[in-house]
């Protein structure tokens, strides 16, 4: 059964499995990753198993040096039009929360806002070129005079979304989307209308079956996105998808032979570059451009730089491993991809 090893994803760390200690303050769970200002930023969860939770690390590019520059607290990381913004919480179980942007070698405190209730804050996401904060009550946009805030409205009211979160917005705006991946119970996608606050839930991307693992804009159009799809869980399936307003089409997929059928490749990440993107899956990794098939590579060898495990052989990416999924699923350690352009 050929794709019981893809259940194993450490099979394509031709090198030897993923090192168990990882680094130092994130282990071996990292949940985000960005490349900016010549590093490898990497940040962790709260549930990271035997580390300091909501860490975030940097590495040095040019000779690996790394930097910690947060220990805890670390709630989300983006990167807008080059720049590099982190949301953090003051200090645990207290409700203040920093919006910090790295800005000439060191994080600058922009502004704050103060969590009521249950309003916890999960994502940031660009917003009409600004960022934005979203939480589980409203969407805080960060303007001139301060936080412009919009009450949200969740499809099924109390019953907020939960998981790891990829969000992403169409090249013209007027949308945020938010892919969840919880594993073995799915996930979903939601479209959030900035305006108004309302949401809405993405047919054809099933919340009990499809955890969405990330979102880019749609090179080739304007009003829509593209989404990664992807599980191991036992069997593997996956596509990538395109969505325009509330719905969602396949538009590849790769389809894999073996003993047990009706399988699919899957796909556990997406990164933005000029006139296309790259997505990462169990067993490929694949350029796409505005239109057309994409371009094929075999998975490359990933290698222990400095505590992480990864590979710089593809062009204007990087490609590493994670074992975020472990808590929702059996499929080990997964792929992340990091695209180098600004």
């Amino acid at each position: 059964m050929r794709r019981i090893g893809t259940l194993i994803f450490a099979a394509l760390l031709s090198s030897g499995a993923a090192r168990a200690d990882g680094d130092p303050d994130l282990g071996t769970r990292i949940v985000g990753a960005f490349a900016a200002d010549g590093k490898l930023w990497l940040s962790g969860a709260d549930w990271s198993h035997a580390r300091n939770g909501n860490a975030l690390v940097s590495l040095s590019l040019s000779d690996g040096a790394r930097t910690l520059h947060f220990r805890s607290g670390v709630v989300a990381m983006m990167k807008l039009d080059g720049h590099l913004w982190v949301l953090r919480q003051a200090r645990a179980h207290e409700d203040t929360y920093w919006l910090l942007e790295w800005k000439d070698g060191a994080f600058a405190s922009v502004r704050s806002f103060e969590r009521a209730g249950r309003d916890a804050p999960f994502a940031l996401a660009g917003v009409g070129g600004k960022p934005a904060v979203i939480s589980l009550a409203a969407l805080r946009v960060l303007n001139d005079g301060g936080w412009q805030k919009t009450k949200l409205d969740f499809p099924n009211g109390n019953d907020a979304p939960w998981g790891v979160v990829a969000p992403g917005a169409p090249r013209e705006g007027g949308a945020v989307y938010l892919g969840f991946n919880r594993g073995e119970w799915g996930g979903g996608m939601l479209r959030l209308d900035p305006k108004d606050g309302k949401i809405a839930k993405v047919e054809g991307i099933d919340p009990d079956l499809d955890p969405v693992n990330g979102i880019v804009a749609d090179p080739a159009h304007a009003d829509c996105v593209v989404a990664a799809v992807g599980l191991i869980h036992f069997l593997s399936k996956g596509a990538v998808v395109r969505v325009c307003g509330d719905k969602g089409e396949t538009i590849f997929a790769n389809a894999i032979p073996g003993e047990i059928g009706g399988q699919e490749e899957a796909f556990f990440g997406l990164v933005s570059t000029k006139g296309g993107y790259w997505a990462v899956g169990s067993d490929h990794v694949y350029r796409f451009g505005a239109a057309g098939a994409p371009e094929r590579f075999d998975f490359p060898k990933l290698e222990s730089w400095h505590g992480a495990e990864l590979s710089r052989a593809l062009p204007g990416v990087i490609v590493l491993s994670t074992d975020m999924n472990r808590q929702f699923s059996v499929s080990g350690t997964t792929p992340l991809i990091v695209s180098l352009e600004d």
